[in-house]
């Protein structure tokens, strides 16, 4: 079992460009996309899900249960307090549409992949998909190191300042930030830090705890989930 923990704190100050993207100007934006989604571990071709225990904790108070994550069914999550299960199984289906293997021909792969240089010479790729814009920034390595996404009135960027090795060759987000925008006046509407543990049960990447510091306007939150005792379907 390999498990990466970290301990959790936030940085409100601007970010930091990660590295630059080097791939050849040549080499077609799909293609790039293609291989930098491929990266990410996925749940394995006729994965049917898992059981286990679950624990939430927070500065106002704990609480355990359990949870049941089967594919192509929404969580079945058992957790006394209503605002920790709320946002557990926001969280859980998340993870369930990040990890659900599909082809890129199915994803972003539908729509019209271009290559254009933001204004600070970083490589972006933008993917025009009908519900909106989003733009994949790759880092040194062909990964995704950040995600814009603009559409409904917001602007959204997430930035992956770090990765978990699993798989050979793949790898899952261990730390990421989130800064949402309104599109039209551009005011900040809140902040999100999301690092995540890992661990590998059988020949699948199932999660192992995650902790959200997340601040909007005056309000502000912080909150760690432990899942446990996995269980196979």
């Amino acid at each position: 079992m390999a498990i990466t923990e970290g301990t959790l704190s936030i940085d409100m100050s601007p970010t930091v460009s990660p590295a630059r993207a080097i791939a050849p100007p040549h080499v077609p934006a799909w293609s790039l996309l293609q291989r930098a989604q491929g990266f990410l571990q996925k749940w394995p071709e006729g994965f049917r899900g898992y059981r286990a225990g679950i624990r939430w904790s927070a500065a106002d108070g704990a609480a355990e249960g359990a949870v049941v994550v089967a594919c192509g069914r929404a969580p079945v999550i058992e957790l006394g307090a209503p605002e920790a299960l709320r946002l557990v199984r926001a969280r859980l289906l998340e993870l369930v549409d990040e990890r659900t293997p599909r082809f890129f021909k199915d994803g972003d792969g539908r729509f019209t992949v271009l290559s254009e240089p933001d204004v600070d010479g970083e490589r972006w790729l933008r993917v025009e998909r009908p519900d909106g814009t989003v733009r994949y920034r790759l880092d040194a390595r062909g990964r995704i190191g950040a995600v814009e996404r603009v559409g409904q009135g917001r602007q959204t960027l997430t930035l992956i300042d770090e990765y978990a090795r699993a798989t050979p060759g793949r790898v899952l987000p261990a730390r990421r930030r989130t800064t949402t925008w309104d599109a039209r006046t551009g005011a900040c509407l809140g902040r999100e830090e999301l690092r995540e543990a890992h661990c590998r049960v059988d020949h699948v990447w199932l999660p192992v705890s995650w902790e959200v510091v997340s601040e909007s306007g005056l309000l502000s939150q912080a909150f760690r989930v432990e899942v446990f005792a996995h269980q196979l379907l």
